[in-house]
């Protein structure tokens, strides 16, 4: 079955070059499609296998990859961030892993690189007892599961049925995107590293450098929030809200920790929130004489 690749871009084009690369060194059949986002100057690629489609500036990965899925016809689709490469031989790896699990869709595991020194700092999903949904679900505090986007390869049509990523999300939509195809589909879990990820990135857009992260877990679970029972939203709430309180903290940022601290604990006890507010110096108040 041929997959279609989807690759989005903005103004990377000496790492798009690699990430393509990557791609056409595969010998299982398949097409690659760049979703160039308004970079300057624009992208060309000539090869037969590679279909540019350039869009206005939007800024919304999650739109760019949308598109690209409804403009391709391969029945299999696999995805790779521009500043990422897939290892030689993935796409016929997790092709034959989710076409023999008979699964709606195949997450792989990450080689995870640093940008600067080159080192490889280890895998990306440590082994572990627990339901791979349960790991999803809370994925701070350790083994926790959030399948990075160039990791999954999905059937078109069960792509389309979900309704693909959230535009609503410029950060954390394969998170969110995740949690759906888990709690509708049959989704396995193929331990191959077939993606190198490389962290550290001058240009990477990681949640942990946005001062705007607060807004992203907001607008994150008050998705979720449309569909998860009312019970299981709560201890999700609970878990996230921990761990920004833990990453304001370690920011520095101590009235944003205290405050979603907090804001976790009323959703009930959450061991990363209560370590957070443990760390926190307060004030002994003064005493008048």
């Amino acid at each position: 079955m041929k997959v279609a690749v989807i690759i989005p871009t903005y103004n990377r084009h000496e790492a798009l070059r690699r990430a393509v690369e990557s791609v056409l060194r595969q010998r299982y059949p398949h097409e690659v499609w760049i979703g160039d986002d308004g970079s300057t100057p624009p992208v060309r690629y000539d090869h037969p296998r590679v279909r540019v489609v350039r869009f206005p500036h939007t800024g919304n990965p999650s739109y760019v990859r949308n598109r690209l899925v409804e403009m391709a016809d391969a029945p299999l689709v696999a995805f790779l961030d521009d500043d990422d490469e897939y290892v030689d031989g993935r796409l016929a790896l997790q092709a034959h892993h989710l076409m023999d699990g008979n699964y709606d869709a195949s997450v792989c595991n990450v080689l995870v690189i640093d940008h600067r020194s080159g080192e490889p700092i280890g895998l990306a999903y440590a082994d572990s007892p627990r339901p791979l949904l349960r790991r999803l679900l809370f994925p701070f505090g350790g083994y926790g599961f959030i399948p990075q986007v160039g990791a999954l390869m999905v059937r078109r049509d069960t792509f389309l049925k979900l309704g693909g990523f959230n535009e609503r999300l410029t950060l954390l939509e394969d998170w969110e995107f995740s949690l759906r195809l888990f709690l509708n589909y049959k989704v396995g879990f193929y331990n191959f590293a077939g993606v190198v990820h490389y962290q550290n990135r001058p240009d990477g857009l990681r949640l942990r450098q946005s001062p705007d992260a607060p807004l992203h877990y907001e607008r994150l679970l008050e998705v979720v929030g449309e569909y998860l029972p009312p019970s299981l939203h709560r201890k999700v709430k609970r878990h996230f809200y921990g761990a920004l309180s833990r990453r304001l903290l370690r920011s520095g940022d101590r009235k944003g920790a205290l405050k979603y601290a907090l804001k976790s604990l009323r959703h009930g006890p959450e061991p990363i929130a209560l370590k957070s507010l443990l760390q926190l110096p307060f004030r002994s108040p003064s005493r008048r004489i």
